[in-house]
């Protein structure tokens, strides 16, 4: 067995897939996560949700929190 026996086919040989609400994610199926480093607007948020939805994305994410400034 390999040094990662939990995700190994070794271990299990059929493909894990999900359901969220009407989406499959794994197997042969295609799943898309799409969205900004950081969610600053709300207005612009549901505008890129829009957009996103049109071009066929399945789920949007978004940072709390942009990588710039004081750390």
């Amino acid at each position: 067995m390999t040094d990662y026996r939990l995700a190994s086919r070794d271990n299990q040989p059929e493909q894990t897939v999900i359901k969220f609400k009407n989406c499959l994610i794994g197997g042969n199926n295609l799943f898309i996560i799409a969205g900004p480093c950081a969610v600053e607007e709300e207005k612009m948020t549901y505008e890129l949700a829009s957009s996103l939805k049109d071009m066929g994305v399945d789920m949007l994410r978004g940072g709390v929190r942009s990588g710039e400034g004081p750390q």
